[in-house]
């Protein structure tokens, strides 16, 4: 910064030649001016000096800033020493500031402001109760972040000394107080109303009714600074005897509250007086008889009157109670101590005489009462009641007699007499029904009624001759009874005859519910008779179908015997197929004459065996093909299973002729089970299937693959084929007319580790595609496909449908043929069979393998 001198330097060629004269240059840079403006700046008043000034430097060049400066500015104007509150000016000056390359020549003023400082002033307050003194709230206060000096007190300094409500206005004082902003908040004296008790005293005892109006009460408040007032008390029912009630209540003042007394209650007791009844005594005359009069005694018994409940006596004899009966104005208030008077008329004397027949009376069963009774007395008494007795219904003798207990009017007496009772006659009858049934006990079907007069009724047990077997002509069974008389009646007797007749018989027949076949006829059955008596006897059994499975029946008959009827029945039970080993063994693979024969005559063959040694009698077969799944089309029934000579009765064969056809497609396959029909049925550890191919050999636009592959170890999938089982499958293709679009099927018969089969049989035809190659031509195939399954004991099950199929067909004209199977779940790729699952560098898929047997042809 500031000139700068330049000088010159030559060069060039030859400078020796030249005299060269220098003249130096100069050039000069000029300072930069800086702005220097002071910092607007703020505080609430705090009693002290603002010293914390502050600037900011602007003007320099592009690059630099305040870091090329040294030094500070200074400060002047009437912000420097400012304390109050107010705005002031803030004035930059160069103070220290100095830099290499700039100037300090403008300079900015700031501002200064120094806002109130806030305070709040609190009135004192407090709460009290009226005793009769002033109080003096609480202090007043001066609150704020700075308060200085200030101080408050309260107006007015006490309230009181009567109860109320007081504002307690705060009075600021200190210095400076236009420097701050004060805020005045009014405190509450409260002085409130004493509580008082107002207190009723009632007499316990002595209040008795007397007519008038009772007041036995007072009645006192009491509070603070000595009240100590009486107080009017007011009543309800205290004229009547009974609970009366007594209350007081005070009334608030200004410096107390009101109070209401708890109510009291007195009593109120009942005037005792006494009402006794009249009374009197006399003998009996037959006249009335009149008690004295009723009177009413007691201290104070207002209006009360009394009189005899009873006004005359008699007349007959007796004690007569006399009530008083009370009356009067306000009973309800007197205590009534009733006293009951008496009245007495003593009885006279009597006679009482009993009559009876001197001739005697016969039994009739019931009491007999032939006698009389008469009592008689003084003043009229003349009565004939019944006599009482005794030994008066049976015969003998009998007593009357009759005890006159008195009355009212009378004393007692009594008499008593005897008279004499025959005996009556008697009737039996013996009484059979019906035809009882032999039972092998003593037949007891009749009865036996004896009967009088005076209820004689009685059912004794007859006596019995040959009662026990049915009845034969001459000999009939008998019963009677003698009753020899008792002591009212005579005897009497009775017989009866009657028939018994044969009883009936039970036939049963027992058979086990089901076995199986023992390749003979069965007869497992029993039978027995049973009957009253003790009858329990074998019988023979004879039997329907029971030479082969099925429902057999046993039957069994009994003729009847002296003491029982005949009878029959039957059984029947179900004879179960045996089981016996089945297997197929016949051909497997039929080619037809040419490319235009679409049948062939098929021998199909099966070997079965009874693993027991049983001998195979009767047995048939019948062979089933599931080429179109679900429940099978049966292609031969009733085939005959012929003994093999030379390996005993339990060894047979079955054999049948029947025509297949190549289907629409050139090459068809037919999934055959075997089954025993008859008296036998297919073991568990049978062969469950046969898969036999027909073909005709391949033509233009055709392609066919039929026969066996061996199950390897790289097969793989949920229905993965053990190591070398015999994988089976049939392939017709061809295109349609127009050679634009691929049919046929596709089936694959895949041996289970437990015994069953799966079979993979295509439903439709998604593409095929024919590629040449030198020495063949490769085809691969895409089909919809459905999985299902024959279990070992040849039951065929649904399985998967939505499968996608894939097979891969080489035809190597000079070598082996080979095909692959790839078959996965169309919704979520599960690998279902892949005949051998290896992987590559382009990942995991199906490798073709050697046709074992068969061949595969694309044309």
């Amino acid at each position: 910064m500031g000139w700068l001198q330049i000088e010159p330097v030559v060069s060039g060629t030859g400078l020796t030649n030249f005299n060269i004269t220098s003249v130096n240059g100069s050039y000069n840079i000029g300072k930069v001016s800086l702005t220097v403006a002071a910092d607007n700046k703020g505080k609430s008043y705090d009693g002290a000096a603002f010293t914390t000034f502050t600037s900011t430097i602007t003007g320099f060049v592009t690059g630099e800033n305040s870091s090329v400066v040294s030094g500070t500015p200074g400060y002047s104007g009437t912000a420097v020493g400012a304390v109050n509150a107010g705005s002031y000016t803030i004035t930059p000056t160069l103070g220290t500031l100095s830099a290499t390359n700039y100037n300090f020549n403008s300079f900015n003023n700031g501002a200064l402001t120094i806002s109130k400082a806030a305070v709040t002033a609190t009135g004192g307050s407090g709460t009290a109760t009226y005793d009769g003194t002033t109080k003096s709230p609480s202090a007043c206060v001066v609150t704020g972040i700075y308060k200085g000096d200030l101080t408050c007190a309260n107006t007015p300094s006490s309230v009181g000394p009567n109860a109320g409500t007081t504002a307690i206005v705060p009075q600021v004082s200190g210095t400076g107080l236009t420097n701050f902003e004060i805020t005045s908040v009014n405190g509450t004296a409260v002085i409130n109303a004493a509580a008082t008790t107002t207190v009723i005293t009632c007499p316990t005892t002595g209040v008795t009714f007397n007519g008038a109006a009772q007041t036995p009460c007072s009645a006192t408040v009491t509070g603070a600074n000595g009240l100590n007032e009486a107080v009017a008390v007011t009543y309800a029912n205290n004229v009547n005897a009974g609970t009366a009630t007594a209350n007081a209540a005070y009334t608030a003042s200004t410096n107390y509250a009101a109070s209401t007394a708890v109510e009291k209650t007195f009593t109120i007791s009942k005037a005792l007086v006494t009402a006794t009844a009249g009374g009197g005594a006399a003998t009996y005359d037959g006249s009335a008889k009149t008690p004295s009069a009723c009177a009413v005694t007691g201290v104070y018994k207002g209006d009360l009157t009394c009189a005899n409940d009873v006004t005359s006596v008699g007349p007959d004899a007796g004690t007569a109670i006399i009530k008083p009966v009370v009356s009067g104005t306000g009973l309800t208030n007197f205590n009534i101590t009733p006293v009951n008077g008496s009245y007495t008329i003593d009885p006279a004397s009597s006679s009482t005489v009993v009559t009876c027949p001197t001739t005697s009376v016969t039994f009739n069963g019931v009491a007999q009462t032939p006698c009389t009774v008469s009592v008689t007395g003084a003043g009229g008494l003349n009565l004939t009641p019944n006599a009482v007795y005794s030994d008066n219904t049976n015969a003998g003798t009998a007593t009357a007699s009759y005890n006159f207990a008195g009355g009212n009017n009378h004393t007692s007496s009594n008499d008593s007499k005897t008279f004499t009772i025959d005996k009556a006659g008697s009737t039996t009858t013996v009484t059979c029904t019906g035809t009882p049934i032999f039972t092998g006990s003593a037949i007891t079907p009749c009865s036996v009624s004896v009967t009088g007069v005076g209820g004689l009724n009685l059912t004794p047990t007859p006596v019995y001759a040959n009662n026990v077997n049915a009845t034969t002509v001459g000999n009939l069974a008998s019963a009677s009874y003698t009753f020899n008389g008792d002591a009212n009646h005579t005897g009497s007797s009775d017989n009866e005859t009657f028939s018994i007749g044969k009883a009936g018989s039970t036939v049963t027949v027992t058979c086990p519910t089901s076995f199986e076949y023992p390749g003979l006829a069965s007869t497992p059955c029993t039978a027995t008779v049973t009957g009253a008596g003790g009858l329990n006897l074998p019988l023979p059994v004879s039997y329907l179908n029971n030479t082969s499975a099925g429902t057999a029946t046993a039957n069994a008959s009994y003729a009847g015997g002296n003491n029982h009827t005949g009878n029959s029945n039957s059984k029947t039970f179900v004879i179960m197929p045996r089981p016996a080993l089945v297997r197929y063994i016949g051909q497997t693979q039929f080619v037809t004459s040419g490319t235009s024969s679409t049948t062939a005559q098929v021998t199909l063959s099966a070997s079965v065996q009874d693993p027991t040694g049983v001998a195979l009698n009767g047995a048939k077969a019948e062979f089933i093909d599931f080429t179109n799944g679900l429940p099978g089309r049966v292609l031969a029934s009733n085939v005959n299973v012929s003994p093999v000579a030379g390996s005993g009765a339990n060894t047979g064969t079955a054999n049948t002729i029947v025509t297949l056809s190549t289907g629409q497609y050139g090459a068809e396959s037919y999934l055959i089970l075997v089954r025993l029909t008859g008296p036998y049925t297919n073991a568990l550890l049978s062969d469950p299937d046969a898969f036999v191919s027909v073909v005709k050999p391949a033509g233009t636009n055709e392609a066919n693959a039929y026969q066996e592959i061996t199950g390897m170890a790289s097969a793989a999938g949920l229905y993965r084929s053990n190591v070398d089982e015999k994988i089976r499958f049939v392939l017709g293709m061809k295109y349609n007319s127009s050679g634009t679009n691929p049919q046929g099927k596709i089936t694959v018969s895949i041996p289970q580790p437990d015994g069953s089969t799966v079979l993979i049989k295509s439903n439709s035809i998604s593409s095929m595609a024919i590629t040449p190659f030198p020495g063949g031509k490769k085809a691969t195939i895409y089909t919809k496909s459905n999985v299902s399954k024959i279990l070992a004991n040849g039951t065929a099950v649904a399985g998967e449908g939505n499968v996608s199929l894939r097979m891969d067909v080489t035809d190597n004209s000079s070598g082996s043929d080979e095909v692959g199977f790839t078959a996965m779940s169309s919704s979520n790729s599960q690998l279902f069979y892949s005949n051998n699952w290896v992987a590559d560098a382009t990942g995991w898929k199906t490798v073709t393998q050697v046709i074992s047997s068969g061949k595969a042809e694309v044309k």
